[in-house]
């Protein structure tokens, strides 16, 4: 019989809750006593929440979230903020992004939303624990790695976490992916095609006008850009119209001329952020294929 599976029984749901409670538990120990591990193990805590909401009913999911958190609180009573930081932040995450996909909702749209979710969290539970234990999170992250001195890493540290965010949830979204091509496919029930080209246009103008004034948040707009536009760019591959390659190399081109153009004149440590205008033209690209394969099909003469 298949761990991963529907649970259908009361048994079945409480029994399989408590197993990914238990796994919780011992990720949360390890990292209280490794605290250098804790970045890559609280990577995987994330796919326990998130497959325990998409496998078990949802009436009894509030018992799995306050028995991991009080679990992982017990295990590692002496390190508090363990569990504010990083435990309790991803079951919440973890659930979101399983109900999300349970209920047939676009898996990019999803996979966004929780990694922002998380980002916010993140920065959330860093402010809990510098009220609570008068510790900052941030320089101890920075410190950790060497990098508490530079001011680049503390610019860039937005984009780090979002980074980070977006990994946690792609390890739950790649596994519960593999796992449901076990069973029938779910059909998503919102199509968010326009969706993805908007908002590479709109993070992508974002990152490159953040770029000259705001670097830290120019940055994070960057990121966001970079999600979008790889998903237009997957999409163009996948439509495979000579036309839509032709546009995607103009306005490609385009941004990074602007790029290199305006990277002088960017704020310290905040030309990267530039490489949104690439982001902004792949987004326009895409935007432009999808008019015109609009209009094709409402007059095929319009196009050959």
């Amino acid at each position: 019989m298949s761990v991963f599976r529907k649970r259908e029984t009361p048994v079945e749901n409480i029994a399989f809750l408590a197993i990914c409670a238990g796994i919780d538990a011992v990720l949360s120990l390890v990292s209280a006593l490794l605290p250098a591990s804790a970045l890559i193990l609280m990577l995987v805590i994330p796919l326990t929440s998130a497959v325990a909401s998409f496998y078990c009913k949802a009436k009894y999911f509030p018992i799995y979230l306050v028995a991991s958190a009080g679990v992982c609180l017990a295990v590692s009573a002496w390190n508090i903020s363990n569990t504010l930081f990083y435990v309790i932040p991803s079951l919440l995450v973890g659930a979101a992004y399983g109900f999300g996909i349970k209920n047939r909702l676009t898996s990019s749209f999803v996979l966004f939303i929780c990694s922002v979710l998380s980002f916010g969290l993140f920065y959330a539970s860093m402010l809990l624990v510098k009220a609570l234990l008068e510790v900052d999170v941030q320089d101890s992250l920075l410190a950790l790695v060497g990098l508490s001195d530079k001011e680049g890493a503390v610019i860039g540290f937005p984009l780090f976490i979002y980074g980070y965010s977006l990994a946690q949830m792609a390890i739950a979204h790649l596994f519960i992916f593999i796992q449901m091509q076990r069973f029938e496919p779910i059909e998503e029930i919102i199509s968010f095609k326009w969706g993805s080209p908007i908002l590479a246009i709109l993070s992508g103008g974002a990152a490159s006008i953040l770029a000259f004034f705001l670097p830290p948040y120019g940055l994070l707009a960057f990121g966001f850009s970079v999600y979008w536009g790889v998903l237009c760019i997957v999409e163009l591959v996948q439509e495979n119209r000579k036309i839509s390659y032709l546009f995607l190399g103009i306005f490609a081109v385009a941004g990074l001329f602007l790029y290199a153009g305006l990277y002088r004149s960017a704020a310290p440590h905040g030309g990267l952020a530039l490489l949104g205008f690439i982001a902004l033209g792949v987004g326009l690209a895409q935007l432009i294929n999808l008019i015109l394969l609009r209009l094709k099909r409402e007059d095929p003469k319009i196009l050959p």
